[in-house]
């Protein structure tokens, strides 16, 4: 009976065993590189390893730092040697003689301690069984089981120590080197005085016969020197005659330069000033017809309207009237212009102007608005000149606009697809023989803000709009007939499109409108791509302004 109790004891500590074991081994490896610096050896790269296990209750642990490869050169007394150049039996004669490793002991994330392995170069695991109490250093036995049950991990293993052995090899390799450059030195400096000795007898023997040779050429030189004092004389009035026969032709070239600069600055002066001339009388007769065009706009302006709106109503709108825009445009400047020698050249320059027109704008709206929200769809086209004839405009638009809240305050969206098409050509400057340029741009539009609506008093049934926001244009390399980007703006104000196209111009908007009298309109893009008819991409935008003040004549329809 007491036979089979120890049995039985002995089975359930086995298995006990087998269980703790099963649950508590802990396995880690990493790989490790070594760089040796200003340190006598090699770079390496190692593989360490390690493992806790307990049998029967007590603790067990193995560990191996084994070599993977290194590197391809020897540090030795800071100086690096290679592997080709010393040879692979002195290279491989340098192996590690210790090193010694650390790693560190987690739970969680709170380090425990570390723990420190001395001379620990092996390919195979080296095994061994530690009590518990000097498993970690610093962690008392109780400690120590009770983190093994709750769990831990291993990090940052790390080397602390690495010495190498065999560079006796290498430093015997050295002293040859040494050796022989020593004897190089020796023999080069024997060769050197022998050489020395020979050119100095080459040297005498050639004095010697040099001064026989002086002798002649003293006579000869002598006879030469009268010869050339003679030649020298009537090359002396050679130079004169043709010195004062240059000066003359000079003179003359001269002249004829100052004629030729004359000529032309006269004629570009008096064809500027005819120029001027024609562009006084254009913009005195273009200020004429536009005056008198806009007493026909504005004649009456503001007289009581008779379809009012009620707070439920279809819309008609029709503007018309005057504004003003400032388009950035790039083209291929060709001018005139006189050289040096008074010859009349041609240049050829990427030129960035602002078209600026006075625009005719006609937009029609039609829709339907209640008190909290309503919406329209629209065209404009807004042809424009500047009064002396250099800037053109035909653009045009269309789309549509929602609006919704508040009676006095709603959000405010817009869509709108289009062309910006622009001209110019300087005309009066006469050196400017360029045919201008262009730009006629496709693009798509979308605005976001607020519209306010009110009353002014209780007597008017005319309601003021106010309506605020910012805006993108978007469009790529292929909006345009004629079009070749000079700017790549940066990140849009916001992304109202979503996925964005090449390119992005981003500005704000304002607009007051009085219903059955007025629309004052105000568009800057403070940072527009320049277009035009050159190639290329650049970092310069400038700003794209348009600003007018509308006749707005409309008529609300439907319940009453």
């Amino acid at each position: 009976m007491k036979l089979q109790s120890i049995l039985i004891v002995s089975i359930f500590q086995l298995m006990f065993s087998f269980l703790f074991a099963q649950k508590y081994e802990k396995s880690y490896q990493q790989n490790i590189n070594y760089k040796t610096n200003n340190n006598n050896g090699k770079d390496l790269n190692l593989n360490f390893a390690c493992k806790y296990d307990a049998f029967l209750g007590e603790p067990l642990f193995s560990s191996r730092t084994k070599k993977i490869s290194e590197g391809d050169f020897i540090v030795y007394n800071n100086q690096k040697y290679y592997r080709k150049d010393i040879g692979d039996k002195i290279f491989n004669q340098i192996e590690v003689g210790l090193i010694n490793v650390s790693f560190d002991i987690y739970q969680g994330s709170r380090k425990i301690t570390t723990v420190k392995l001395e001379n620990e170069i092996s390919v195979s695991f080296i095994p061994g069984s530690p009590d518990w109490d000097q498993l970690w250093p610093g962690v008392s036995e109780d400690n120590v089981k009770k983190i093994w049950k709750e769990g831990y991990t291993i990090k940052n293993a790390k080397l602390y120590n690495v010495k190498f052995t065999g560079f006796s090899a290498l430093q015997n390799y050295l002293n040859k080197i040494e050796s022989d450059k020593a004897k190089e030195i020796e023999d080069k400096k024997k060769a050197e005085e022998k050489e020395k000795e020979e050119q100095e007898k080459a040297d005498k023997e050639q004095q010697l016969k040099e001064e026989e040779e002086a002798e002649k050429l003293i006579a000869e030189n002598k006879k030469q020197e009268e010869e050339e004092l003679e030649r020298a004389k009537e090359a002396e009035r050679e130079k004169a005659a043709a010195a004062e026969a240059e000066r003359k032709r000079r003179e003359e070239q001269e002249r004829i330069r100052q004629e030729k600069i004359n000529a032309y600055n006269n004629r570009i002066a008096n064809q500027k000033k005819e120029n001027n001339a024609i562009a006084a009388a254009s913009a005195a007769s273009s200020a004429s017809v536009l005056y008198l065009l806009g007493g026909v706009i504005y004649n009456k302006m503001g007289l009581p309207g008779k379809d009012l709106y009620t707070g439920n109503n279809f819309h008609i709108n029709f503007d018309f009237g005057y504004g003003v825009s400032a388009f950035p445009l790039s083209y291929n400047s060709v001018r005139t212009a006189v050289d040096y020698n008074g010859d009349e050249q041609t240049t050829e320059e990427e030129t960035t102007v602002s078209a600026i027109t006075v625009d005719l704008r006609l937009a029609f709206k039609v829709g339907y608005e209640v008190e909290n929200g309503g919406g329209n769809i629209y065209g404009r086209f807004e042809p424009g000149f500047s009064p002396i004839f250099t800037d053109f405009n035909t653009s045009h638009g269309y789309g549509a606009e929602i609006f919704g809240g508040h009676k006095n305050i709603k959000l405010y969206g817009r869509y709108e697809m289009g062309t910006h098409s622009f001209s110019s050509n300087n005309w009066i400057d006469p050196e400017e023989i360029g045919e201008g340029g262009k730009s006629s741009t496709s693009y798509t539009q979308l605005r976001a803000g607020l519209k306010f609506s009110y009353y002014r008093n209780q007597r008017t049934a005319k309601r003021d709009h106010i309506i605020l926001g910012i805006m993108e244009n978007y469009f790529d390399e292929n909006s345009a007939d004629v079009f070749s980007f000079r700017e790549e703006p940066g990140e849009p104000l916001i992304n109202l499109n979503g996925n964005l196209p090449n390119y992005v111009a981003s500005g704000f908007f304002f607009e007051w409108k009085r219903d059955h009298t007025h629309r004052l309109y105000l568009e800057v893009f403070s940072n527009y791509p320049s277009t035009g008819e050159i190639g290329g991409v650049s970092n310069d935008g400038s700003m794209f302004l348009q600003v007018g003040f509308s006749r707005s004549i409309e008529g609300f329809f439907g319940n009453n």
